[in-house]
């Protein structure tokens, strides 16, 4: 209408962060009712009030930065998801290498069969060698098979 001012409404972002976790998230693709939450369980959380704002949030921000260190110190690439969707497995995947990484801030960290086998197994489907990154409180470190540590051996 001419001459009157009409307020045109605003279109939601297409991304949003979730209020529980800080995940990003799209608002339009969850299929929970409550849209400021990027899953249903991360609603409950917040309902039971358990959040994953304290240790847990600084945990994986402490995985995300060694994921992202291990990336760019052997020039690979962070894997999306962290090995979470089909085909896209290991947390970063270096040349020849795919890597698991297990951040803690605790004094130790167990490495189990299990885990080793997910790594190695998924090593093998790509055809790359398995490694399993480890930060224990701040210091770097790395488990590898003894015969690709000899071989990294012999190529000094």
């Amino acid at each position: 209408m001419c001459g009157m001012s009409e307020e045109v409404p605003q279109a939601q972002p297409f991304w949003g962060t979730c209020a529980n976790c800080e995940k990003r998230y799209s608002p339009y693709l969850t299929r929970h009712a409550d849209k400021s939450t990027c899953s249903s369980k991360c609603t409950r959380d917040i309902t039971k009030g358990v959040s994953k704002t304290g240790d847990a949030l600084r945990n994986r921000r402490m995985s995300q930065a060694q994921e992202g260190d291990i990336a760019t110190a052997g020039a690979g690439r962070v894997v999306p998801a962290s090995g979470a969707l089909p085909g896209l497995d290991g947390d970063v995947d270096l040349p020849g290498w795919l890597i698991e990484a297990k951040a803690t801030r605790n004094k130790s960290f167990s490495v189990t069969r299990k885990t080793w086998d997910k790594i190695a197994g998924e090593a093998g489907m790509a055809m790359k060698k398995p490694a399993l990154a480890l930060r224990i409180d701040g210091e770097d470190l790395v488990v590898v098979r003894m015969c690709d540590f000899m071989e990294l051996k012999s190529d000094e």
